[in-house]
């Protein structure tokens, strides 16, 4: 059984080394004389923030200091990373509350996927990222 083998002819322009040089020196030379400047002079200037950055996690609390969360279970079934510990709990009056609300921050991928369902599962967002 023989194996055929295609040879396939390259144009020259498109495996020329020298061309590709001269391409990037070209380029490189446009961002030198354009006279931006790329770089920060970090302690003066700061880099802005992304508007994607999310942040880290905190669980949001009513003035009296009680978690808005209601422990329905939304965040830790939608985890991907299944980062989120949650125990709920129930005081006398029926209220829902969270007993234990853990986030492995070195698991977490920082995906937004607990803030989307607290945002759209109730009125309140309880926790933010």
């Amino acid at each position: 059984m023989a194996i055929g083998v295609k040879v396939l002819d390259r144009p020259i322009e498109e495996t020329s080394y020298v061309r590709a040089t001269l391409k990037g020196m070209a380029l490189t030379l446009k961002h030198l004389l354009n006279g931006e400047s790329v770089t920060y002079e970090y302690p003066e200037q700061k880099w802005g923030l992304s508007p994607r950055w999310r942040g880290t996690h905190r669980m949001l609390t009513t003035e009296d200091g009680k978690a808005k969360c209601v422990a329905c279970g939304l965040c830790p079934t939608v985890c991907p990373a299944n980062c989120i510990k949650l125990v709920p709990g129930e005081d006398e009056n029926g209220n829902r509350y969270p007993l234990v609300f853990e986030i492995d921050e070195f698991r977490c991928i920082f995906c937004g996927y607990c803030q989307e369902v607290l945002s759209r599962g109730s009125d309140s967002p309880r926790t933010a990222l």
